[in-house]
């Protein structure tokens, strides 16, 4: 039982963790309800994806958060920085899936 109860506080501590990090990188730019939203959803998929991919659901969310604050300079419009972060942490977490099946699949 005492694994579980690992796997479960590491899994609620990545949500919370990378949830509050991206309220407050996001609220700069976000009304608090919005960037909120943002936060919860960023935490729940965190979470969620911990479950399959481990750690490298963080390192997603890492390059996801680097590729937000490098777009928004660039773009005008501080909504597609946001879709440009939700499109390298989907691309990183389906690449970090894609490596964890190969290399099960190889055992």
């Amino acid at each position: 039982m005492q694994r579980m109860d690992l796997t479960v506080s590491l899994f609620t501590a990545a949500a919370l963790l990378t949830g509050t990090a991206t309220f407050f990188v996001v609220r700069r730019d976000l009304s608090r309800g919005a960037a909120t939203g943002i936060a919860v959803a960023t935490g729940l998929a965190v979470g969620l994806s911990f479950m399959f991919i481990l750690y490298l659901a963080v390192v997603a969310w890492v390059v996801a958060i680097g590729a937000y604050l490098l777009a928004r300079p660039w773009l005008k419009n501080r909504k597609l920085a946001l879709l440009a972060g939700a499109a390298a942490y989907t691309a990183v977490a389906v690449l970090s899936a894609a490596a964890f099946v190969v290399a099960l699949s190889n055992m």
